[in-house]
């Protein structure tokens, strides 16, 4: 992994519009959080946060959002800091699609991917739904903005209780 400054890149931010390189810190908010909602309380999410995978495609209100297995926490990063953690498995179904998907993508064990499915109560074909709309040619690496106006309502696959 490359370092920047001294540190690892998942450890710093570099801001788009004036170039300052700042350390990644968390919220007092996104503390209680993990605190609250992850299944590794005792972790911190910054060593959490180095361990994840980058969720691409996502409507997180995030400029990065990573996916944490073990927890099953998305951590949401603005700025330079850390503003919050989702438990995946009680996200909207939007939530829940790019944290799968970004377990797909990076190859992530076959056991790890039908858990998450399991317990966000997707069915099967709900997640051939989900790789089928990864692979479509017109989808890019994850750098475009939703257009004004697109509802996501859609949530083909999902077992209602």
């Amino acid at each position: 992994m490359r370092s920047f400054v001294g540190m690892y890149t998942h450890e710093v931010y570099k801001c788009k519009q004036c170039g300052d390189v700042l350390e990644v810190n968390t919220t007092s908010h996104a503390d209680k959080q993990w605190r609250d909602r992850s299944r590794m309380a005792h972790t911190d999410p910054m060593d959490a946060w180095g361990e994840a995978v980058e969720i691409y495609n996502h409507d997180f209100d995030a400029e990065i959002a990573q996916y944490h297995h073990p927890s099953r926490i998305a951590l949401l990063q603005k700025g330079a800091s850390i503003v919050t953690c989702i438990y995946i498995p009680t996200a909207r179904y939007e939530g829940q699609r790019a944290a799968l998907q970004a377990m797909i993508r990076v190859g992530a064990d076959n056991g790890k991917i039908a858990n998450l499915t399991n317990e966000c109560r997707i069915t099967r074909s709900g997640l051939e739904e989900i790789v089928k709309h990864m692979n479509r040619p017109d989808r890019g690496d994850g750098s475009a903005e939703p257009t004004a106006g697109s509802a996501r309502t859609n949530t083909p696959g999902r077992t209602r209780s």
